[in-house]
């Protein structure tokens, strides 16, 4: 569905640039301009007979003076022109509404059914001030609209209700067409403010895709600082450039950057029929889900991300997940990705709530639902318990395990008692790396792992346990309950592992550890087999495909132990990492 909907949404630009109908371009500037043809946008879209697309062109000069209303009908909103002669755009138009109370644009819901879409394009606009006593300070898009924003400068708007900027909703009627706003161009959305959804919100089945743009210093003073996606409201995050992404965005209670509730969907793509670059949410700040907040059986999907330096005072400072389905994963390999090592990274997020009931994760909280962390440095986190996940309340049953953590490296995170805190939860671990984290007593600490009529089950496998002091417990049971089983791993001292028949303390040896690079040379290489997680083994954190059977000889399989793959540089070379 979701290509679908990429395809569907990417014709509203082509429509809008050359539409294959009927066309009509018209003016928009000050009563003092003979030469324009209306003083109004509102003007243009009631009374311009009939087209199939309508361009309005808004001149430099145009002062705005009240909300403006717009029909149901495709219509381009293009400024940039310097007065009502000039053909060659360049800059914005500033729609500024401060000097009245309301939205800038009162848009019609559009009723259009069978996949059909009204479209309405806003191009190189500078648009602030707008201010709505209900949602959408900027606009509230209700029904069949295919929006479009390029080169659009969202600022200083505020509603009462949801979406600072941006409000979407679909239509009452089934049968109507549901919304799509399409935000790219380098367009800029900041400094806006709402209860949900400091600049953008969706409240049931509609598409948000955003890429090449920047959303900063937004503010909710409930959920969602930048995001909030509702009631099955799909939001998509394609690649962007330096200080693109969503940035320093703030929500009073759930989710800095982004909250989706409610079976809502939230997609994080680095590289995608869009773009390329990096999906970011960086340094954005939550009491619970600094980065990122989903419940209610909302769902992430982060591949190849960057979700960093995000804080939260109470739960998750990247990321928060109660009841939801987390995905955080590195789908290309190498250089084709948008940074050749650290690909997906969830590091560097914080959290300053201390009880040990409940807070803590310092990169990812989760309670419920499931989490896969597949192919990602989880690094330089910190919170007082679980410095880099802590995860509760998450049981086990014959369908799936609740969380799956295969192919990571978890390094440096620091200030909890463990890395890794599993609190009556399941969990397979597989081929990672531990290493040089900081301040705890444990690298995973398990906790009752059996509860009335619930056994949890935890295994770890072919990892690399490797800290500072080399006296760590690797894995520890620290209740009654079932013991943790692990199975071909580096450890320190052997903690609460049951059954480890082929597991070493022999020293590894890295390329660079003082550097972080952690690949191994020599040691561990070629050492274990895929016999307890079969597929789920063949994840690396450099996104290159395991195993990798290198010259020497195998001593229990092909699998280099912990996070990384070891390639010979003659293999590596001669495909380009194709």
């Amino acid at each position: 569905m979701m290509r679908i909907i990429w395809v569907v949404t990417l014709l509203i630009s082509l429509v809008s640039e050359s539409y294959a109908g009927s066309s009509t371009t018209v003016t928009v500037g000050p009563d003092t301009d003979p030469t324009c043809d209306y003083n109004s946008i509102s003007a243009v879209s009631f009374n311009e007979p009939a087209s199939d697309f309508l361009e309005i062109r808004v001149s430099k000069n145009y002062v705005l003076d009240t909300f403006q209303v717009l029909s149901a009908r495709n219509t381009s909103i293009r400024g940039g022109f310097d007065d009502c002669t000039d053909e060659t755009p360049s800059g914005r138009t500033v729609l500024d509404g401060s000097g009245f109370n309301g939205a800038i644009f009162l848009v019609t819901e559009s009723e259009l059914t069978g996949g059909a879409i009204d479209v309405l394009s806003l191009v190189d606009l500078e648009i602030s001030g707008g201010n709505r006593g209900t949602s959408g300070g900027v606009m509230h898009i209700a029904g069949s609209w295919g929006v479009e924003l390029v080169n659009v400068y969202l600022h200083n708007n505020s509603s009462v209700g949801d979406g600072g900027a941006i409000f979407v909703e679909p239509s009452n009627n089934s049968l109507v067409s549901f919304p799509e706003v399409f935000v790219y161009g380098n367009s800029i959305l900041n400094n806006n403010t709402a209860t949900n959804g400091g600049a953008i919100a969706c409240d049931g089945l509609a598409v948000i895709t955003v890429f090449d743009t920047q959303l900063m210093g937004n503010v909710a003073t409930e959920s969602g600082g930048a995001i909030y996606a509702n009631n099955d409201c799909i939001y998509y995050q394609s690649g962007a450039g330096p200080l693109q992404g969503i940035i320093l965005n703030e929500a009073g209670f759930f989710g800095g950057g982004i909250y989706a509730n409610n079976h809502a969907e939230i997609s994080l793509d680095s590289h995608s029929v869009f773009s390329s670059g990096q999906a970011a949410v960086i340094s954005n700040s939550a009491q619970n889900g600094g980065g990122i907040a989903v419940a209610g059986g909302a769902s992430l999907v982060a591949s190849d991300a960057i979700i960093n330096n995000n804080t939260a005072t109470s739960t998750g400072g990247g990321i928060r997940s109660n009841n939801g389905q987390v995905i955080i994963q590195r789908t290309l390999p190498g250089a084709q990705c948008h940074t050749e090592d650290r690909c997906s990274t969830v590091s560097e997020n914080r959290v300053f709530g201390s009880d040990s009931s409940f807070q803590g994760g310092g990169a990812i909280a989760t309670f419920g639902g499931t989490l896969t962390v597949t192919g990602t440095y989880l690094e330089g986190n910190s919170a007082f318990h679980g410095s880099a996940i802590r995860a509760r309340f998450m049981p086990f049953d014959s369908i799936f395990t609740d969380v799956t953590m295969v192919g990571n490296v978890f390094a440096k995170n620091r200030n909890a008692s463990q890395v890794v805190y599993l609190d009556e939860s399941s969990a397979h671990i597989g081929f990672s790396t531990f290493i040089d984290n900081e301040d705890m007593d444990r690298v995973i600490e398990v906790a009752y792992p059996t509860t009335f009529g619930d056994v949890h089950e935890v295994l770890v496998v072919g990892s690399i346990f490797y800290e500072f002091n080399g006296f760590t417990e690797s894995v520890d049971l620290t209740t009654l309950g079932a013991d943790p089983v692990g199975d071909c791993n580096r450890i320190d001292p052997l903690g609460s592992f049951a059954l480890e028949p082929r597991s070493t303390d022999q020293t590894p040896s890295f390329v660079d550890r003082a550097a972080g690079d952690y690949r191994l040379v020599n040691t561990l290489v070629d050492y274990c087999d895929s016999s307890l997680l079969g597929v789920r083994s063949n994840t690396s954190a450099n996104g290159l495909a395991r195993p990798v059977d290198n010259s020497r000889p195998n001593l229990h399989g092909s699998y280099d132990l912990g996070g990384l793959e070891s390639y010979p540089l003659d293999l590596i070379f001669a495909d380009d990492f194709d």
